[in-house]
């Protein structure tokens, strides 16, 4: 479950923890704007930047994020589109 996510990094509340340094793949499907269910499915890569290993309410970690580009422009114009980005 992600807590944030913006188009340099993101936070993922999580049991499992890895090590500071560890390079991730990010599979993320955000649910649609204007309808329930899926929405779109975003692809990317990081490197975890810190973990968090605080109760289970405050457990993840934050990673760098490099959306795929397609990915990341269409969710953003969307995001902007709908007023929801700042």
């Amino acid at each position: 479950m992600t807590r944030d996510i913006n188009t340099f990094g993101i936070y993922i509340s999580t049991d499992a923890l890895p090590p500071v340094g560890a390079r991730i793949q990010i599979e993320i499907t955000l649910p649609k704007l204007l309808n329930p269910g899926p929405g779109m499915h975003l692809h990317g890569e990081g490197v975890v930047l810190r973990c968090e290993r605080g109760t289970t309410a405050r457990r993840g970690f934050a990673a760098s994020a490099q959306l795929y580009p397609q990915s990341a422009d269409a969710m953003l114009s969307q995001l902007k589109f709908s007023g929801q980005a700042q």
